[in-house]
């Protein structure tokens, strides 16, 4: 009815610019927002539109929790007579959607704010001390990394503001509360790390958010024809594509993260090669099974908007390679080699180059912002590591005693070596045996005291072998 009602120029909607689609009505799951002009006509239409509705419908609109807002500038003798048509309250702007503001000014605390005050009051409600740390794992998992989500699909958060959720969830998982602070045992950049690799699988929040920014991009980049990469083209790049829109003067708060997490975007894409006719060689990513997908070998005298299809024989069912192998280094002629040729009616396509089915994952996504774990090792000793630690969690033991091992193999438990890291003027001979420094190893094996248990228990216990971790230990035994 609506649609129907601006067709015929009863009703008028808003554009945010000349070529963008008329929006007049936003339907969610238990919301719907209307825009029209500020007149007593057009709020007369609306009206009509939702006592049509009641009858055909047989629902009733709820009157009383029905408001409306206006833009700037609208005279109060206008305010007055649509208030009065329509006979809902005004306010000066519509409630929050979702538990965010349906719209951001200049200042962003009115977003962070909400989400903050929201996460500090979940994890208060809670108090920590309570809970065990599998306990806490568990809820930090399920529901402290939900609580920001939406914000951060729509919103590029503040670095600072990521700190302060960093902070309050860490202060959480090492047990603070009432007034007193724990000390962090292990860094909370070791605490995202994934569990086979030594981490609990934390969310390092900065890099989730553009992940799920990416999201947006992905759908700007594929989906043309949904109303928010209709709205967004006809603003900011009408005459472009969107992996090549600039910034633009005064953007919103939303399309500045898209367009940053666009360069994060870059990370995975690839072009899908079909007749090839929208894949420039020199700039698209289009090369499978290379880290970029980008062509690395160098442009000599070939144009810069040289096609794809270009590479093609006459009968495009076969690549020409003897202009392959003039153009491309060996390792890219392979590829391009062994390449499916598309079909001539298949236009190209973007894909995901990090998932099978090629569709954008925001798991896959998160992963490529954060960067490949264990880099800093060798293939052997990653492969080391994720056999200990999935040892570890794999162990049928109480889930208590695993977080209590993988303590033990992070040199995250409370000695005296490791507070005189944070504090230099502690003592750290062991108190118990007074024989040397208490680190994880002597607290675990090598003390007087301990060695009386391991004796008790008849195991044996080698000594004096050179191994200065629990890690290294734990790896022998």
């Amino acid at each position: 009815m609506m649609r129907r009602a601006a067709e015929n120029g009863a009703i008028h909607g808003v554009r945010v610019a000349t070529n963008a689609p008329t929006v007049t009505h936003l339907l969610f799951a238990d919301d719907s927002i209307f825009f029209v002009k500020a007149n007593e006509r057009e709020a007369r239409k609306v009206k009509e539109i939702l006592v049509n509705y009641e009858l055909a419908s047989g629902q009733k609109v709820n009157y009383d929790k029905t408001t409306v807002s206006f833009s700037r500038g609208t005279t109060i003798n206008r305010k007055n007579g649509v208030e009065e048509c329509l006979g809902v309250r005004v306010v000066e702007e519509q409630e929050r959607y979702l538990g965010l503001p349906t719209a951001v000014g200049r200042s962003k605390k009115c977003v962070t704010n909400i989400v903050r005050d929201k996460l500090t009051k979940k994890l208060r409600g809670w108090r920590g001390t309570l809970f065990s740390k599998t306990g806490r794992e568990i809820l930090i998992k399920a529901v402290a990394h939900s609580i920001p989500n939406y914000a951060m699909s729509i919103f590029k958060l503040p670095a600072g503001f990521c700190d302060d959720l960093r902070s309050i969830v860490s202060r959480f998982w090492w047990g603070s509360g009432n007034g007193a602070r724990k000390i962090p045992w292990l860094a909370w950049k070791k605490l995202c790390r994934p569990k086979n690799l030594g981490g609990l699988g934390f969310r390092d929040y900065h890099n989730f958010n553009m992940a799920l920014l990416e999201k947006q991009a992905w759908r700007l980049l594929t989906n043309r024809s949904c109303l928010m990469s209709q709205i967004m083209r006809a603003k900011y790049f009408p005459d472009g594509e969107f992996m090549k829109a600039e910034l633009g003067r005064n953007p919103s708060y939303t399309w500045r993260g898209i367009w940053e997490a666009r360069e994060v975007l870059k990370k995975g894409i690839r072009k899908r090669v079909g007749n090839g006719l929208s894949t420039y060689v020199w700039q698209d990513p289009w090369i499978p099974g290379t880290q970029t997908r980008l062509v690395l070998s160098p442009r000599r005298n070939e144009r810069e908007d040289m096609l794809v299809t270009e590479l093609r024989n006459a009968d495009g069912q076969s690549w020409n390679m003897s202009k392959v192998r003039a153009l491309f280094l060996p390792f890219e002629q392979v590829r391009i080699s062994n390449m499916r040729i598309g079909a001539f009616q298949t236009e190209d396509s973007w894909c995901w180059d990090l998932e099978k089915d090629g569709e954008y994952s925001v798991k896959t996504a998160y992963r490529a912002v954060v960067g490949e774990y264990g880099a800093e090792t060798g293939p052997s000793d990653l492969t080391r590591e994720k056999w200990l630690w999935s040892k570890i969690w794999q162990a049928r033991v109480l889930p208590r005693v695993k977080v209590c091992f993988w303590q033990m193999c992070n040199d995250a438990l409370a000695t005296w070596s490791n507070l005189a890291k944070r504090i230099p003027q502690v003592d750290v001979i062991c108190p118990m045996c007074g024989a040397g420094m208490e680190t994880g190893v002597h607290l675990l094996r090598d003390c007087n005291w301990v060695g009386g248990v391991w004796d008790g228990l008849g195991l044996e216990v080698r000594y004096g072998d050179g191994i200065e971790n629990v890690r290294e230990w734990v790896e022998k035994v």
